[in-house]
């Protein structure tokens, strides 16, 4: 992933880490609130690549050995927007009955944008419930998940653990797109 000069953060502040623990952490609040609202989902969904770990963490907690992969891109078209949008669902399961739901999970909803599509998508696809869950919700969103670990300002440019060295990476290539624009790595990105 490439993170876009114009929306990398200005300072260190704007930076929110998400380590491992919180994560699990947010994995076992959430299971536990699916079950007891919901029940236990038909299957797991997970946007690629972002909601591959949190989804994981999910069907541990919540028992659910059926996941399949949600793939999504976009296209941008003038001014930033998004021209055009591709989404596959393969290995979706197809066999439910009424009171069956799909958990889609992503890592974060900053625009809601992707998940938006997502549950669009299966739902056009399929007359099947579906719910939503993320680690972390920006405030401000155009989709708030269901469910929903922890929630942080616009402001913030959400770092999981399992993308720092991604985000290193990105840093790197743009050099002026850095917390202090010069191309600096943040101390606690430094050896990833």
């Amino acid at each position: 992933m490439r993170i876009p000069v114009g929306t990398m953060p200005d300072k260190t502040e704007n930076y929110y880490f998400v380590g491992f623990s919180e994560l699990s952490d947010y994995a076992d609040s959430i299971a536990s609130k699916i079950v007891s609202k919901l029940g236990k989902p038909l299957g797991i969904g997970y946007i690629q690549r972002g909601g591959m770990v949190f989804a994981r963490l999910l069907s541990d907690r919540l028992g659910v050995s059926n996941m399949f992969c949600i793939y999504a891109s976009s296209y941008p078209g003038r001014g930033g927007k998004v021209k055009n949008f591709d989404m596959q669902f393969p290995d979706m399961p197809e066999n439910f009955k009424a009171g069956d739901y799909l958990l889609i999970v992503d890592d974060i909803s900053d625009s809601g944008y992707t998940l938006e599509k997502a549950v669009r998508g299966i739902k056009i696809l399929n007359s099947i419930n579906v719910a939503t869950a993320t680690a972390v919700c920006k405030k401000g969103t155009d989709f708030v998940p269901d469910f929903y670990g922890r929630e942080v300002e616009k402001k913030y440019w959400v770092v999981f653990e399992y993308e720092k060295a991604e985000t290193t990476s990105s840093i790197k290539d743009y050099k002026t797109a850095d917390v202090a624009g010069s191309g600096r790595i943040p101390r606690w990105l430094k050896g990833h």
